[in-house]
């Protein structure tokens, strides 16, 4: 009985490996998420200014936030 049972767990195992090589096989290429500035134009100096404008909102030095804002003072 226990053969049997391994047999049979055997072939399920080999059908599901089927399957996923199969299903591999179909699917299609998908694009996954990248950033903005793959899929754009923008100069690295951009890059860099827009990524060091968010580090010091982030950090609170934007004196816009800072006039507005009590909890950040």
């Amino acid at each position: 009985m226990i053969r049997q049972h391994t047999i049979v767990m055997d072939e399920i195992k080999r059908d599901l490996h089927q399957e996923r090589l199969s299903a591999q096989k179909r699917a299609s290429a998908r694009s996954i998420c990248v950033p903005e500035y793959v899929q754009t134009d923008v100069s690295i100096n951009d890059i860099k200014s827009d990524y060091m404008a968010t580090v010091e909102k982030l950090r609170g030095n934007n004196p816009i936030l800072k006039k507005s804002s009590s909890i950040v003072q």
